[in-house]
């Protein structure tokens, strides 16, 4: 037809060129050219009637597009609607192929039944994206044989959607059978490979096997190296999961070691205010916290401020959580002044979020303060910082909760400080009703209780 039609060749050439652009533009990572390539490519065969064929495949690439435009790593409504236009992409251009291919065992079936499978893993549907990536799986393994790179991919996909179900040995039977599957050439330097083992050890850490999860995490980042090189997201996210794991272990100095490492990964990859450099900041800060290094956690408290201000602003609760640790570091530091400046903003900004008092965050914050005034001698504005929060904590908590009997102890502190000792006698003894309720009567903080109480009376 087109040797006796050069103009209908023609078209048909330029259709290609502009898909084959398509192509090119995708792989460098040029997403907006990709997309007018395509756009083309579909113009020109729905127009000139190139075929149901050439359109269903502009249509897969346009809706392979539209996934990774609409951020779908992280969904929210808008991007609800992004899937369904990219699923109703995907089964338009599946209808097609399915009316052009009698034995039903094309590659462009499996690689949309996977594409699909992949959007609906995305969207949190597990079990449809199970059924279509287990079609796609058959598929492949009928035209590919049973060890090819397509395969293995569909593979690692049952996987990982069995293991977002929570159906854990289902999905470690399918990640080792990835390894198994792997055609020889891909080597066991492959992406996928890192990305395989990093998931079989997330599933012993979940099931506890630490000393497991340990070696898979370690496999993970070697493996992840050698393929992406020394600085890649994926190999933050090891490094950072070796940290979570070390911590577990209580082993402070190697998981300050990794968290370290990624930090320095994250900062050259993502951008400098992503949030997982944010996490990976306050992860550091807790162990500094834990070894009682407060002025290291200050200064990683710190830059997280930072960060969030440029994201947040400075009037969003999370601003407000991370200068309350500020101040917290800033108390143990026995810096009050600078303490106290950080808890009052951000007691004003949770008072402008909340409206009112009656909330468990602003009753932790006006204790801080109270805590701070204490120490500085000023024991009627602590009093005072310490009964409202008190009347909040019975509020929501209940009279026998162990925050509840930290206030008690706070107060009774102050009348001790201030002389009233029958006032302190009293509330020391509450403290105590409540601390044996919520703790047992061999706690320590009973024994401390005790230990005043027995103080007042011997003062007496």
């Amino acid at each position: 037809l087109h040797r006796s039609n050069p103009t209908a060749k023609a078209t048909l050439i330029t259709f290609y060129i502009h898909h084959n652009m398509g192509h090119c533009h995708y792989r460098l990572g040029r997403n907006d050219e990709a997309m007018k390539s395509y756009r083309k490519a579909l113009a020109l065969a729905r127009d000139e009637n190139l075929g149901d064929l050439q359109a269903a495949a502009c249509l897969n690439c346009i809706a392979v597009l539209l996934f990774h435009n609409g951020n779908a790593a992280n969904a929210n409504s808008n991007n609800k609607e992004t899937f369904r236009t990219v699923l109703n992409l995907l089964e338009s251009a599946l209808t097609v192929y399915r009316q052009h291919s009698a034995d039903r065992q094309s590659k462009p079936i499996a690689t949309l039944l996977n594409n699909i499978g992949r959007v609906y893993y995305m969207d949190g549907k597990y079990e449809e994206a199970l059924q279509a990536y287990s079609k796609a799986l058959e598929l492949r393994r009928e035209i590919l044989g049973p060890r090819s790179i397509d395969v293995a991919a569909s593979v690692c996909n049952m996987g990982q959607a069995h293991h977002q179900r929570g159906e854990l040995d289902q999905a470690m039977e399918f990640y080792q059978q990835f390894l198994h599957v792997l055609p020889n050439e891909q080597g066991s330097s492959h992406r996928d490979v890192a990305t395989v083992f990093k998931c079989m050890a997330e599933i012993h850490h979940e099931q506890g096997k630490l000393e497991q999860a340990r070696i898979m995490y370690e496999h993970a980042l070697q493996t992840g190296k050698a393929a992406l090189g020394n600085f890649h997201p994926e190999l933050a996210s090891t490094l950072n999961k070796l940290g979570n794991l070390y911590y577990e272990l209580q082993d402070l100095d190697t998981s300050l070691k990794y968290y370290t490492e990624g930090l320095k990964v994250e900062q050259v990859v993502l951008e400098e205010t992503h949030p997982h450099i944010v996490v990976t900041l306050l992860n550091m800060a807790q162990i500094h916290r834990n070894r009682g290094n407060f002025e290291a956690a200050l200064q990683a408290y710190q830059k997280v401020h930072a960060l969030q201000l440029k994201v947040h602003g400075r009037n969003s609760l999370e601003v407000a959580t991370t200068l309350s640790n500020i101040g917290l570091m800033q108390y143990q530091t026995k810096s009050y002044g600078e303490a106290f400046n950080h808890y009052q903003e951000a007691l004003r900004i949770q008072r402008d979020h909340f409206g009112s008092d009656d909330n468990l965050e602003v009753a932790s914050t006006l204790n801080s303060i109270g805590l701070v005034l204490f120490n500085q001698n000023i024991y009627a504005l602590a009093k005072g910082c310490f009964v409202d929060s008190l009347r909040v904590r019975c509020k929501f908590l209940g009279p026998n909760h162990r925050d509840v009997a930290i206030l008690y102890y706070n107060i009774a502190t102050i009348c001790l400080e201030t002389g009233d000792d029958d006032q302190a006698i009293q509330l020391y003894k509450e403290t105590l009703r409540v601390e044996r309720n919520a703790l047992g009567p061999q706690h320590q903080d009973v024994i401390l209780t005790l230990q005043h109480l027995g103080l007042v009376h011997q003062q007496r």
